[in-house]
């Protein structure tokens, strides 16, 4: 009798393991698909805030097969250049400030409104945004929501307007 009482007590302590176990994977899978499903929902919003469309760089027209003038490295080939003075480049007109609202989703990390603002074409570099944000102290006060955002603005004023500045 005392053997069977012993067999049950560590039946029932193998199964109260487990079943701690199933919960404890359970949740942590839980977590992680919705960090996943987070992470993937950002790019559908920011392909529909964005209303810049991307410009293809000198750069990237090579490699798309158009051809470059070949330059001689031997002076003797080349003809002499004529000498014409060259016009005055000519001022270029005010562009007119074109405004971009952005949607920052609640929870957000710093890394993760550099995305959204490099993506919508807002910034250009993820990085001097995240080192500036830190250097002013303001990381930790980004704010969520829906922000205006002009294309004469910098990167400080941008900062500004996140943080509620």
């Amino acid at each position: 009798m005392e053997k069977l009482k012993d067999f049950l007590y560590d039946i029932s302590d193998i199964l109260l393991a487990l079943f701690i176990i199933a919960i404890m994977t359970t949740v942590i899978s839980w977590k992680f698909a919705g960090s996943f499903e987070a992470s993937a929902n950002i790019p559908a919003s920011q392909e529909q805030l964005s209303s810049f469309q991307p410009v293809e760089t000198e750069a990237e027209q090579n490699q798309t097969g158009q051809t470059e003038p070949i330059v001689s490295d031997n002076p003797a080939e080349d003809p002499e250049p004529e000498t014409e003075p060259e016009p005055k480049p000519e001022p270029e007109p005010e562009q007119p400030v074109v405004y971009t609202t952005v949607k920052i989703p609640s929870g957000s990390t710093g890394v993760g409104i550099a995305g959204i603002l490099k993506d919508s074409g807002i910034i250009d570099s993820t990085t001097d945004f995240i080192n500036r944000t830190e250097s002013r102290g303001l990381s930790s006060k980004l704010q969520s929501g829906s922000f205006k955002i002009g294309s004469d603005m910098d990167l400080d004023e941008i900062i500004d307007k996140l943080t509620g500045q």
